[in-house]
């Protein structure tokens, strides 16, 4: 009966062993897997495209008449990220006595914003499109400042993927969340 101790005694312990390195393989693996991970979020440093090639561009193409709603500033509008990027109109600049006056588009003031024709919010990189906008009620030269945001790649995914499967709101209207760099554009002079 003893020498049956013994064998369970080497089994069990042979056990225990083959139970540790598995933990410890299992163990290391998820620590090279969160490792991979966090040096994959972080990315590589790189540096900064000139100013030209990595923003969105705003142009003033010239003036056109809507009937019945009357003479509009016609711009184009480009991401020229390799990022998607959405775009808010933020502020109107007038300029009065020799220097630009800035308006937030807030509240009341965001009702301009409606009367602009093929504006759009959404831009995929090298995406671009022609809009409308009236000029303000003021009788000076005014600018339109709009606010963008690039998409951060991984970290918006994983992001929208949490979202999307605890939220059925966000899965039904596909929303997306824009945590990248932020930076604002200025649209030319239009003159009065």
């Amino acid at each position: 009966m003893a020498f049956f101790k013994l064998k369970e005694h080497r089994k069990s312990c042979g056990v225990k062993n083959f139970t540790m390195k598995r933990l410890i393989v299992v163990a290391g693996v998820i620590l090279a897997v969160i490792v991979g991970l966090v040096l994959l979020l972080r990315g590589k440093p790189t540096a900064p495209l000139p100013s030209t090639d990595q923003d969105a561009k705003v142009l003033l193409v010239g003036f056109t008449n809507i009937p019945p709603k009357g003479r509009f500033a016609m711009f184009t509008l480009t991401n020229g990220t390799q990022r998607p990027i959405v775009i808010t109109a933020d502020a109107v600049e007038d300029f009065v006595s020799g220097a630009w006056r800035r308006s937030e588009l807030r509240g009341r003031a965001r009702r301009w914003i409606a009367a602009w024709v093929g504006f759009r919010e959404y831009f995929r990189p090298g995406e671009g499109c022609v809009f409308f906008v009236p000029p303000p009620v003021t009788n000076v030269s005014w600018k339109v400042v709009l606010h963008c945001q690039e998409r951060a790649p991984i970290i918006d995914a994983g992001r929208d993927a949490a979202r999307h499967i605890t939220d059925t709101n966000a899965a039904a209207h596909q929303d997306q969340v824009f945590s990248g760099r932020k930076y604002v554009v200025i649209t030319p002079q239009v003159p009065e």
